[in-house]
């Protein structure tokens, strides 16, 4: 069965740096942070992507699992605005 965003916990999006979208979606943290990283350009700054929580319950999984204060809960997949030209920081993670 093919993982979307209607049966997977996480997802892997880019930054609207690199245009927005969803690069993959995995039931495993461990696996979205595998992704994450095979994704993410040793000389760019802009982060390139990140893992997104699709579910409350993964969500509360990666805040479980990061070796960082959160300043805020992240946003769930469904939360996340679409990539428009312009319209968001680079920084920021878009479908």
């Amino acid at each position: 069965m093919k993982l979307d965003e209607t049966n997977a916990k996480f997802a892997v999006v880019r930054t609207a740096f690199h245009n927005g979208g969803t690069i993959s979606f995995h039931n495993s943290l461990e696996a979205a942070k595998t992704a994450k990283k095979q994704n993410t350009s040793a000389t760019c700054e802009c982060g390139c992507c990140g893992v997104v929580p699709v579910t409350p319950e993964a969500r509360t999984e990666l805040m479980d699992d990061a070796n960082r204060s959160w300043y805020h809960v992240p946003l769930l997949y469904s939360e996340l605005s679409y990539w428009d030209t312009g319209k968001q920081s680079p920084y920021t993670l878009c479908k």
